[in-house]
């Protein structure tokens, strides 16, 4: 799997896909506008959970919003976590 895509660009897509305004994806995600447009912009990124949250939010897959080449509906198990951590020995 590799990452062909960013937040922004899939925010964007996503927005356009469905004719969303970042009005509506604020409250399906319960996250002010203005940090959604700095997403959009590349002002900021996102920690992973709030990508996390923002994937379960709006019923999509994380690893899709987060720029992977999966499918966008393809869905985890409750409480999978899409992503791994490297643990300092």
């Amino acid at each position: 799997m590799e990452r062909i895509s960013n937040i922004a660009q899939r925010l964007k897509e996503y927005r356009e896909q469905f004719n969303l305004t970042l009005a509506d994806i604020s409250k399906k995600c319960k996250i002010p506008m203005q940090t959604l447009n700095r997403y959009e912009l590349e002002q900021r990124i996102p920690k992973i959970d709030t990508a996390v949250e923002i994937a379960e939010s709006l019923g999509i897959n994380p690893l899709w919003l987060q720029g992977y080449n999966v499918l966008m509906e393809e869905q985890f198990p409750p409480h999978a976590i899409p992503y791994t951590v490297a643990h300092k020995a």
